[in-house]
């Protein structure tokens, strides 16, 4: 198993080192940017969540017990601007990165 190790950024969400995303684990969000919805796919056979942070690092979106392999994020209230993302299961971090809002 690898080993997680979170490095937490300046404006509070978690980063990975290379060596910690699972190599067979293969998540896609698009559009990238996105203006009403993006839609997420995984590869990922179990539970698995989504959270979505502001620049700030504060929690804006959270999804849990995920059990499809592509959810359609709605957009909602959220200003234009970036946003940071994570796919997590229950023990491991899967992907984070970056998301565009229009």
């Amino acid at each position: 198993k690898p080993i997680i190790i979170f490095i937490y950024s300046s404006f509070g969400c978690p980063t990975l080192n290379a060596n910690s995303v699972s190599e067979i684990s293969n998540v896609r969000i698009y559009p990238n940017p996105f203006g009403e919805k993006a839609t997420v796919e995984v590869s990922i056979l179990e539970e698995w969540s989504w959270t979505l942070y502001n620049s700030l690092g504060q929690v804006v979106q959270r999804i849990d017990n995920i059990s499809d392999r592509s959810i359609t994020i709605p957009r909602g209230n959220l200003d234009a601007g970036i946003y940071f993302y994570e796919v997590k299961t229950s023990n491991a971090l899967v992907k984070n990165g970056k998301m565009i809002l229009e």
